[in-house]
């Protein structure tokens, strides 16, 4: 083996020991916001309402006056911002909505679904009803998205909304993405305030919600009546490769034997080639 040979084996070798520690990137997701869905095909619903003497919170079918398909009661607090997860199982289609506050109470809703289309859009919509005996003026929502399957998004999408004495407050985002099609789990947060009473306690029920509605909208239909606005993409994330490695100690060994051996075989081929020229 002459010289260049050994070392283009010995550059592979020590490539590959690298390639143990090279960071695999996580695909990022996005995300294309829309003016509306316009007439798209509405699947289910997920519902988070201030309540009261009704339920708080429902999983469903999106059509008026249908049953939840679960839904259970939930305690709201002033300003405590709770953590929730969306997720889609496109292959069982199964809808989970969770919850929680982290070492404190959690919820689960269920909705199993049979033959439904697939979804590759969401719609986000806060509400808050004006002024009346059972909401005070200045009571609002934010409802927040942090991460899409996993990967973080460099900046939180927020829609919030908050009333007043003679109007309503409300936001509807339309966010969709080819990525929804296999499935998705989302994380975020959201928060009531309120400014003086407590509208449960009021029985406000659904004068405050938030709302996550799963469509089927045609993309292309929007796309070319301009109705399409900004994709975001979500940060990209790593993780080392799950293969087993040699300790710190064994490797250091390994080049250092590797470069003893390089060497002195790199020595005998020199004076080969000068044997050659002579």
């Amino acid at each position: 083996m002459d010289a260049k040979t050994i070392l283009q084996t010995a550059t592979l070798n020590i490539a590959a020991l690298g390639l143990i520690f090279m960071p695999r990137t996580a695909a990022a997701v996005d995300l294309t916001f829309y003016n509306t869905f316009g007439l798209s095909n509405e699947l289910w619903k997920v519902d988070g309402q201030i309540g009261g003497n009704t339920k708080e919170l429902s999983i469903g079918s999106p059509d008026t006056g249908v049953i939840p398909a679960d839904n259970a009661d939930w305690m709201w607090s002033d300003g405590t911002i709770f953590d929730w997860r969306l997720q889609w199982n496109s292959v069982d289609q199964i809808a989970n909505f969770i919850i929680f506050q982290e070492n404190g109470p959690s919820q689960t809703l269920i909705y199993d679904l049979a033959g439904i289309l697939p979804v590759n859009g969401l719609q986000f919509t806060t509400f808050v009803r004006e002024e009346d005996q059972r909401l005070a003026a200045g009571t609002s929502i934010s409802l927040t998205l942090n991460s899409v399957d996993g990967e973080s998004l460099v900046d939180p999408i927020t829609a919030t909304a908050t009333n007043t004495e003679n109007a309503n407050g409300s936001q509807n985002l339309y966010i969709a993405s080819n990525s929804f099609l296999d499935g998705f789990e989302l994380a975020g947060t959201v928060s009531f305030d309120w400014p003086t009473f407590n509208p449960q306690d009021a029985n406000a029920n659904s004068r405050a919600f938030f709302q996550f509605e799963a469509n089927n909208a045609n993309l292309d239909f929007l796309d070319f009546f301009g109705l399409k606005g900004e994709t975001v993409t979500t940060s990209t994330s790593t993780s080392t490769a799950s293969i087993d490695v040699p300790e710190p100690t064994s490797i250091l060994g390994l080049l250092i034997l590797g470069s003893g051996s390089l060497l002195a075989k790199l020595t005998s081929s020199k004076g080969n080639f000068k044997s050659k020229e002579d």
